[in-house]
């Protein structure tokens, strides 16, 4: 593929600048899209042009002069006449135009129009009439992503160049009858139109048919991963009546019917030919972890062993927490792996996991350090994964011989991002919540309310109930002028709420630390917990009823969902309040839509269409190609016509060597690269 240096009109000074927009050779730069258009085709009369104007107009150059500013700059000066008028047109720092347009007197001109005493435009477009490539006027010109040092003028004379000569090293990597099937554009004239379009529905032509593209070579890559991951395995997990019938007894309650198919989903998994890897999103709350330990013990139940990875030493420890109380009296042998822990400590621990005296593991990247090894790991549950980078979690599955892989998350995610996100993964939905969940009232604070607010609080806690307070910082910031969790401690403790008892935790502490504030707020001695997003996750205290969130405006809104989660887990009435004062109206709408939205799921279709589809993609996708024109919003037809196609070509053909599919096998060799080459990780 020809490097980008040697393009007609860029050379070494010019390429260093177009690589630092990732433009390394002429495919890359026929594949950078405008990111908008003007329409410049509509020529305008001198005479009916008004201040304000963006217009094109033809005219004849009746004189030009040049001088220089008082700082020295040159200035261009013109006089431009059509039929209905004159205008005048002036230049700043364009020397070289006194020269072109004095050989040049009849030219196209587009710029805004300004009124100076008389009208007038400054630094207009100019092109020749008659110019073989008329490319920034009478017609819709593409505006591209640039940098400094590459004018959008630049920018569109090499994309034209580029076109003209490299046009035809774009491969056509969609079968015909696809293409015919869907109704798509040819390849090397949507690249054509959709940097220089002809009319508005040629450009949305071609959008369309390189949308598809995107779509489509996003999808085969995931069926392809799919296929890798789908492996005829060595061992089955048959789940038996007996061994459902001791899991069960574990439980001190009774599944609810979205755990159920989970379970079912997991049990067929287990006995069937393929690996299982599959993804359990839950909403905060929903009992997922109950859904992960079936699965760890029904493997344990044939004697391999578990692991449970969370992403936070404060989650690895309510799991813990959780499991231990759970397997109580039982025979299964659990093991809590941390960071920090003495040599001494770690050395027994890391014999026994090795030499097969431990059944369960659980703990944060701990788990996947080089000196831990397993006598045979076979279910592996993966907490939060999009919190653990893709070389983590193959670390992790490296510790075993094809282990049966879960993955959980309590961040919901629409259903257009699924099918991007997780599309080679089984997929299992668990809705509705455990008995015993009670609805949270969630309230927008603002700063007028604050004394009544902290009224509320004091009455909460008098009545023996316990109070988060969250904060997005530890320490105060030069830069943001936000309270921190460290000085509010200090005058929560010593102010605000004397006489109660307030502690403090966050991810800084010392883990000793860390566990003293925890068990002190679960054991009920610590009233008032000021804390950082380390309570995020993980935490389960049924007494607190109250979650306070200072300076709400700086979170996500799936931050806010999940903190919101650690309260309503007992039997008091909760409530959610958000201390914030949000200066735009997205920060504003995040609030309010906080108020009103109770479920995840439904959050997290707010989420995506408040911050749109490219921020969302930008913070979840983990290593997923990038989509330039495709908008999963917008365009979910086509992105399910994109998926059944390209799941339905990988199926016939999973390597794709068919020689009609070698095209298509080259393209996502080029556009994945190293992303297949971590095709089983997830």
């Amino acid at each position: 593929m020809t490097p980008v240096r040697y393009l007609k009109g860029v050379g070494p000074g010019r390429s260093a600048l177009l690589e630092s927009l990732g433009l390394t050779t002429a495919l890359d730069v026929l594949h950078h899209y405008p990111r908008r258009y003007e329409d410049r085709q509509n020529l305008c009369p001198i005479r009916n042009l008004k201040e304000g104007d963006q217009a094109t107009i033809c005219g004849q150059i009746t004189s030009v002069t040049r001088a220089r500013t008082r700082g020295g700059k040159p200035i261009v000066r013109a006089r431009v006449a059509d039929e209905s008028g004159t205008l005048d047109l002036i230049w700043f720092g364009r020397s070289y135009l006194y020269r072109n347009l004095r050989k040049e007197p009849e030219l196209y001109l587009f710029g805004g129009v300004r009124r100076d005493g008389r009208l007038q435009m400054i630094n207009p477009e100019v092109e020749q009439i008659g110019s073989d490539e008329s490319i920034h006027t009478n017609r819709i010109v593409p505006i591209y992503p640039v940098t400094a040092g590459i004018s959008q003028r630049v920018m569109r004379k090499i994309l034209w160049c580029a076109l003209e000569r490299h046009g035809n090293q774009t491969v056509e990597f969609l079968p015909s009858d696809l293409r015919r099937e869907r109704r798509l554009a040819d390849l090397r004239e949507a690249i054509a139109q959709i940097h220089f379009p002809d009319t508005d529905r040629d450009r949305e032509e071609a959008r369309r048919r390189l949308a598809f593209d995107e779509f489509f070579l996003l999808e085969a890559g995931l069926a392809v991963r799919r296929g890798r991951r789908r492996r005829s395995k060595k061992r089955r997990f048959p789940v038996t009546a007996e061994i459902d019938r001791r899991i069960r007894r574990r439980f001190p309650f009774q599944l609810t019917e979205g755990q159920e198919d989970a379970v079912r989903d997991i049990v067929a998994d287990l006995a069937g030919p393929f690996s299982t890897y599959r993804l359990i999103q839950g909403d905060v709350g929903s009992g997922k972890t109950v859904v992960a330990l079936y699965f760890l013990l029904a493997v344990i139940a044939h004697k391999g062993q578990g692991a449970l990875m969370a992403p936070t030493e404060a989650l690895a420890d309510q799991h813990y927490h959780t499991v231990s109380q759970i397997l109580s009296g039982s025979r299964v042998r659990i093991l809590r792996l941390a960071g920090g822990q003495g040599a001494k400590k770690r050395k027994e621990d890391l014999q026994k996991l090795e030499g097969g005296s431990v059944d369960l593991v659980v703990g944060t990247h701990a788990v996947i350090q080089g000196d831990v090894r397993f006598r045979r790991l076979e279910a592996l549950v993966i907490d939060e994964q999009h919190k653990f980078g893709v070389l983590q979690r193959a670390a992790l599955k490296e510790k075993g011989d094809e282990p049966e892989v879960l993955v959980m998350t309590a961040t919901p995610i629409p259903r257009t991002l699924s099918l991007t996100l997780y599309g080679d993964l089984d997929l299992t939905l668990i809705r509705g919540m455990p008995p015993g969940r009670k609805p949270v009232t969630t309230r927008w604070v603002r700063r007028a309310q604050r004394a009544e607010s902290y009224r509320f609080l004091k009455a909460e806690m008098k009545a023996g109930r316990q109070v988060f307070v969250v904060y997005p910082l530890i320490e105060e910031s030069k830069d943001l002028q936000i309270r921190s969790a460290v000085k509010m401690y200090e005058e929560l403790s010593g102010e605000v709420f004397a006489g109660f008892t307030v502690g403090l935790l966050h991810g800084r502490l010392g883990r000793e630390e860390r566990e003293k504030a925890l068990k002190g707020f679960r054991e009920g001695v610590i009233q008032l917990l000021v804390s950082t997003i380390v309570i995020e996750v993980g935490i389960d205290i049924p007494n607190a009823s109250v979650m306070v969130v200072e300076h709400a405006e700086r979170f996500g809104l799936a931050q806010l969902h999940q903190l919101r989660g650690r309260i309503g887990r007992g039997p008091h009435k909760s409530a959610c309040l958000l201390f914030g004062d949000p200066k735009t109206p997205q920060g504003k709408e995040r609030l309010a839509v906080m108020e009103t939205a109770p479920d995840g799921f439904q959050i997290a279709e707010e989420d995506l269409r408040i911050r749109g589809a490219g921020e969302f993609f930008g913070t979840r996708q983990s290593g997923m190609p990038p989509l330039r024109l495709a908008d999963p919003i917008r365009d979910l037809p086509l992105l399910e016509e994109a998926r059944r196609d390209a799941f339905r070509i990988v199926e016939l053909d999973p390597r794709l060597q068919r020689e009609e599919h070698l095209p298509l096998r080259r393209a996502l060799i080029h556009r994945l690269g190293e992303r297949l080459s971590l095709a089983d990780v997830g």
